[in-house]
């Protein structure tokens, strides 16, 4: 494995104080969605990709982690259904991030291995806030 270290001994502490690094933050928000037939394809296109493939990547419901921890924003902890797969966890990770505490590391990759139920709570949550569900 390629050791990625940054090496700065054959550089003096002025250089290094005027180095500047491109750190990229993503800058995507996440809103509910307001149209009902784009919410229902959505729901219909996790549920296929879930049937179709049972080890679905995480970025192929999210670009990021930071727009899965966006979206777990949006969620409302006390709404998750129970017919959500780990809706215990998606309950308690909506929480945290809603009280504007961050994930553990192991909680972030817990999200991802539950994305698409993250994906189906958001989509609850757009049709609620439509006035679709009670």
């Amino acid at each position: 494995m390629k050791d990625n270290k940054l090496d700065f001994s054959n550089m003096d502490i002025e250089d290094i104080l005027n180095l500047d690094f491109d750190i990229e933050v993503s800058t995507k928000s996440v809103e509910y969605l307001k149209d009902i037939e784009e919410i229902e394809n959505k729901i219909t296109e996790v549920d296929r990709k879930k049937v179709l493939n049972s080890k679905v990547p995480y970025t192929e419901y999210f670009e990021s982690e930071e727009e899965l921890i966006e979206t777990l924003k949006l969620i409302v902890p006390e709404k998750v259904g129970k017919h959500i797969q780990g809706f215990a966890f998606v309950k308690g990770f909506s929480k945290t991030v809603r009280e504007g505490r961050e994930l553990s590391k192991k909680q972030v990759t817990q999200c991802k291995r539950i994305a698409s139920q993250i994906k189906l709570a958001y989509l609850e949550e757009c049709k609620r806030q439509l006035g679709y569900i009670l």
